[in-house]
C-alpha cells in the first residue's frame, strides 16, 4: 500500500479507537431503557383490562428499573402509577404511602442542588403525584387539604407546561364544592372547560360541565343546572362512560324536580338506575333507587 495511504488509515484508526468502547455500553443503556418502557406499557395494558394487581406488580418492577438508572423523575412517575393501581384496588392508605415515598425522592433531589428538581420531567412528575394526593383527599372528604394539594399540582404543572391543567382545575372545582363554595367551584370549572378544550381532553370537558351543573344545583339554580347536566350527558354518551352517564341522568332528575317537573324527574331517575345497574355502578344505582323510593315532594 502507498505509504501515504497507510499513514491516513493509521490516523483514521487512531482517531476511531477511543470510540470503540462505548457502543456496547450505549446498547446496554438502551436495553435498560427499553426494559423500563416495556414494563410500563405492559402495566398500562393490564390496567386497561382491569387486572390492577398485575398492573401494580409491573409498575413496581418499572419503578425499580428507573431507580437502577438513577432516573429520579422516571421513578416518581412509576411510583405514581403504583399509587393509582392501589387506589383502583381500594387501598388508599397504601397509595398515600407510595405518594409520600415519591415526595421524599423529590425533596432529596432538591437538597442535592444538582438542578434535576427544576427540570420539566421532574416538575411534571410532581404535578401528577400531588394531583393524585389531592384526589385521594377529596375522595375522603377533606376539602381544604385537597384544595391545597391541587394548588401545588397546578404550580408544578405550569412550570412543566403540562397538558392536564383541565384535570387539576376540575379537582379544584370539586374541592370547592366539598367546601360549600359553589361560586368558586363554578369559576374553576369554567377555567377547566377552556383548558381541557385546548388540551383536547374530552373526559375533563365533560367533568367540567358536570361540576358547573353541580355548582348551579348547590346554588339553587335548577334551570342552569339542567342545562349544564344536559351538556355533560351529551359528552359522556359520546364517550360511552356508563357511571358518568348515570351521574348526569340523576343530576337531570334533581334539576327537573327543582323546577317542579316531577314526572320528568322520575323518568330521568329510572334511566339513571338502569344505566348504573348495567354499568355495575353500585353507588349510582343505590342513589337512584333511594331517590325513586322517596315520597313525592320530598
Amino acid at each position: 500500500m502507498n505509504p501515504g495511504k497507510m499513514a491516513a488509515l493509521a490516523l483514521a484508526l487512531a482517531l476511531a479507537a477511543p470510540n470503540w468502547a462505548w457502543p456496547a455500553e450505549n446498547r446496554q443503556a438502551m436495553e435498560r431503557e427499553a426494559v423500563a418502557v416495556g414494563l410500563s406499557r405492559k402495566a398500562a395494558e393490564a390496567a386497561r383490562r382491569k387486572a390492577h394487581q398485575r398492573a401494580l406488580a409491573l409498575h413496581q418492577m418499572a419503578a425499580r428499573a428507573r431507580a437502577a438508572m438513577d432516573d429520579a423523575s422516571g421513578a416518581i412517575v412509576e411510583i405514581h402509577n403504583c399509587a393509582v393501581d392501589l387506589v383502583r384496588l381500594n387501598r388508599p392508605q397504601e397509595a398515600m404511602e407510595k405518594i409520600n415515598s415519591a415526595l421524599e425522592i423529590y425533596e432529596e433531589e432538591k437538597k442535592l442542588q444538582m438542578g434535576r428538581d427544576r427540570e420539566k420531567p421532574m416538575q411534571e412528575a410532581m404535578a401528577r403525584v400531588t394531583l393524585l394526593r389531592a384526589i385521594i383527599l377529596a375522595d375522603q372528604g377533606q376539602a381544604n387539604e385537597a384544595g391545597q394539594w391541587a394548588g401545588k399540582a397546578m404550580e408544578y404543572c405550569r412550570k412543566a407546561d403540562c397538558l392536564f391543567k383541565g384535570r387539576i382545575l376540575n379537582l379544584q372545582g370539586r374541592a370547592a364544592l366539598l367546601a360549600g363554595d359553589h361560586k368558586q367551584a363554578a369559576s374553576a370549572a369554567r377555567e377547566a372547560l377552556e383548558a381541557s378544550g385546548k388540551e383536547g381532553d374530552e373526559v375533563e370537558s365533560a367533568n367540567a360541565a358536570r361540576i358547573m351543573a353541580q355548582a348551579a344545583e348547590a346554588g339553587g339554580e335548577g334551570k342552569k343546572a339542567y342545562a349544564e347536566y344536559k351538556k355533560a350527558l351529551v359528552m359522556d354518551r359520546a364517550l360511552k362512560m356508563g357511571p358518568k352517564i348515570a351521574m348526569d341522568l340523576m343530576g337531570l332528575a334533581r334539576a327537573s324536580a327543582m323546577e317542579g317537573n316531577q314526572e320528568r324527574a322520575r323518568i330521568f331517575a329510572k334511566k339513571a338506575l338502569a344505566v348504573a345497574e348495567a354499568a355495575d355502578y353500585q353507588a349510582g344505582a343505590e342513589a337512584a333507587r333511594a331517590w325513586l323510593e322517596k315520597p313525592a315532594g320530598e
